[in-house]
């Protein structure tokens, strides 16, 4: 078991958004002590493990390149996660995270889902330069800045911010393909006209349809 390197104990896909814990029963995993020395992990699936709080004991499962922790809702403190350097995909979609500090050194990183979160401050993923795929659909976010300098990024999703006023820090994203936004974004042709400097930029969304 020690040499394990993919654990799968989801109970839910980490893309099936707001109805993940309808359709799928709740996994009873509370305690992560046991994967403590399972270090050689470099996928670890958790999704829908809402008994989930500290995850401290994975902090030294530092090969882990795939970490999937959505609608574990009791999961709120990131920090064991500092460390782990090796991660490429991080999923912390409907948990009660409020702070992405602790993902500031994941230099490797290239997807992250932080929807529906408490987060209302990018500036940690202003180092993550190898991102090419980050939702941030939460309604703290206000500032998008720190997400300047993230030019590797394709797919942006801003849905569910309602009170993100500018999107002129985006302007230097050269490669980003797809962009989505909050519905009330809807012909608000100031917000993206800035936008119009991205070749790339073929597709925006507003809400669930394609401009």
């Amino acid at each position: 078991m020690l040499s394990l390197e993919v654990l799968e104990l989801s109970c839910c896909s980490p893309n099936q958004g707001a109805n993940i814990m309808s359709r799928h029963p709740r996994s009873k995993i509370a305690d992560l002590g046991p994967l403590r020395h399972m270090r050689a992990l470099t996928f670890l699936g958790l999704a829908g493990s809402p008994l989930v709080t500290d995850l401290s004991p994975i902090a030294a499962c530092l090969s882990v390149r795939t970490l999937l922790l959505t609608a574990c809702r009791g999961v709120a403190d990131l920090s064991p996660l500092s460390g782990m350097t090796a991660v490429v995909k991080l999923c912390l979609e409907r948990t009660n995270v409020r702070s992405l500090q602790p993902l500031s050194n994941m230099a490797l990183l290239e997807e992250l889902n932080a929807s529906f979160t408490a987060i209302d401050d990018l500036a940690p993923l202003s180092t993550c330069l190898s991102l090419k795929r980050l939702e941030v659909a939460s309604q703290g976010i206000a500032d998008v800045t720190p997400v300047g300098p993230l030019v590797s990024l394709t797919h942006l999703d801003l849905g569910n911010c309602p009170n993100l006023k500018s999107l002129d820090p985006l302007t230097s994203l050269v490669a980003l393909k797809s962009l989505f936004l909050d519905d009330d974004k809807r012909g608000n042709k100031e917000l993206v006209e800035p936008l119009k400097c991205l070749t790339a930029l073929t597709d925006i969304c507003f809400g669930l349809d394609w401009w």
